[in-house]
């Protein structure tokens, strides 16, 4: 029997953010990603980092006085918020799920070890990693490098809002940015292209592990990047 490939998901918390100002989540954008992440669940092993860029925003702790640690602790608390949405709405779907957090929170998740993730895997669950690193002055990007490496991650697809992935500068600011379809890591170090920070691009070199930027919003698109049927960049040694 031929094992899973091992998939990690990164969900930018900006993606999932409402447009009503009044509220925190756009649920039909979460229900369509757990809908894909159903049809997938079947063929790979799934884990999923969820940012929480729609509750908490690292730039705020300047802005009101904030301590840099304790503004980053917010930002994982962020995520483990996140990742209890996802995990109900996946469950609603009948999707088995493992809730992990770097960040401890008593009985409500469990702690991240290679064995609990096997045995998670073992049981066709999605496991959903939160909390970050577990500390400060770490981004997502790091905690999402990190995860991939627990779980032996074959590729981590980066999911992104508004743009396709990797430009030559920013296609939001600069018209004339150019798409890049393909690129290494060496590349990307060199040209100091905006993908992950460099902590987290330099652990997935190590660990042999391909990103795939997409645009997280496109009709269907975590199951098209995979089907390599949708615009996104490669990235690898």
């Amino acid at each position: 029997m031929t094992s899973k490939k091992r998939v990690l998901i990164k969900v930018s918390g900006a993606s999932i953010k409402a447009k009503n100002p009044n509220s925190i989540f756009n649920f039909d954008i979460v229900k369509k990603l757990c809908s894909q992440i159903k049809q997938l669940n079947a063929k790979y092993n799934i884990g999923i980092v969820v940012g929480g860029g729609n509750i908490w925003r690292g730039k705020m702790d300047s802005e009101h006085c904030l301590k840099r640690a304790d503004a980053d602790y917010i930002g994982m608390l962020s995520t483990i918020a996140n990742s209890f949405v996802f995990k109900d709405i996946l469950e609603s779907l009948g999707v088995k799920v493992s809730l992990f957090s770097a960040l401890p929170v008593g009985f409500l998740t469990k702690p991240i070890t290679s064995e609990n993730i096997e045995k998670s895997f073992s049981k066709n669950q999605v496991c959903l990693f939160a909390g970050g690193t577990g500390h400060p002055y770490f981004t997502t990007d790091t905690g999402c490098a990190i995860r991939a490496i627990d779980m032996q991650a074959d590729m981590i697809l980066m999911g992104k809002d508004l743009v396709d992935g990797v430009f030559t500068a920013d296609p939001l600011k600069n018209k004339n940015a150019k798409f890049i379809a393909n690129t290494t890591f060496f590349d990307v170090y060199k040209r100091k292209l905006q993908v992950m920070d460099l902590s987290a691009l330099t652990l997935c070199e190590e660990n042999n592990i391909d990103i795939y930027v997409f645009n997280i919003l496109g009709n269907n698109s975590i199951v098209k990047v995979l089907q390599k049927k949708c615009k996104f960049t490669h990235i690898h040694k």
